[in-house]
């Protein structure tokens, strides 16, 4: 078992009770309904980081590529379609809708959001979105967070740490149904940390999907919630 690096949570920490509210904001809008085959996923506790965190870079930060393997492995396509299945359709109040916008339009990119989500966490439901470095946005669900930029690089840089150097460890990677290739990698910190993510180019944006290792990796689940990312700016 992997050990995971403890980011820091200025800010942005968010509440379950803030999170069911935001289901109940009124002017909802709401997409075709999914239906849940029952898929499940196996719950690991991790209690050095929550999805309630987020990654801070700062001017001393660096990265690097190494070419050796992560280790983290693409989903099967039958295992992705299994959870495709599964997930439930997310609704995005209009406030939400507007903040999204908002940001997106402040950090020059289109924003995509999942339609649909899924977890073991039970909470399909989006959080707080926030600015963040290098021009990137950043969305947070239970399960899972989407961190949105022009570029790779600017993704990479809003993932850098507060001090020290994280190396990108290239992991397999997986066609989406709409021939997108995204690339598991993993994110190796200079105190041994490490964190997965999925990184896809859609339109003129680049989506990098971090799961929550406080729940579970489960590769399959992020690229089937992956395969629903709609533009919403």
């Amino acid at each position: 078992m992997i050990r995971h690096k403890e980011w820091p949570t200025v800010g942005l920490a968010l509440s379950i009770v803030g999170i069911l509210a935001g289901c109940a904001t009124a002017g909802n809008t709401t997409s075709s309904k999914v239906t849940n085959s029952g898929a499940t996923s196996t719950s690991q506790s991790n209690p050095n980081l929550t999805n309630n965190s987020a990654p801070q870079q700062t001017n001393g930060s660096t990265y690097t590529t190494e070419n050796q393997s992560s280790g983290q492995q693409s989903g099967t396509k039958s295992a992705t379609a299994g959870y495709y299945k599964g997930l439930k359709t997310v609704t995005y109040s209009s406030a939400e809708t507007q903040k999204i916008k908002q940001i997106s339009q402040q950090q020059g990119i289109r924003a995509y959001v999942p339609d649909q989500m899924g977890g073991p966490s039970g909470y399909y439901v989006p959080g707080r979105v926030t600015k963040g470095s290098s021009h990137s946005m950043r969305l947070q669900f239970e399960d899972m967070t989407f961190y949105e930029a022009p570029s790779w690089k600017d993704i990479k840089q809003a993932l850098s740490p507060q001090s020290g150097s994280v190396s990108i460890l290239n992991g397999g990677s997986y066609t989406l149904s709409g021939k997108e290739e995204g690339q598991w990698s993993t994110l190796k910190y200079s105190d041994g940390a490490r964190s997965d993510i999925f990184v896809l180019h859609k339109g003129s944006t680049w989506v990098g999907i971090v799961p929550n290792p406080a729940k579970s990796t489960i590769p399959s689940l992020v690229q089937a919630v992956a395969e629903t990312l709609q533009s919403i700016s």
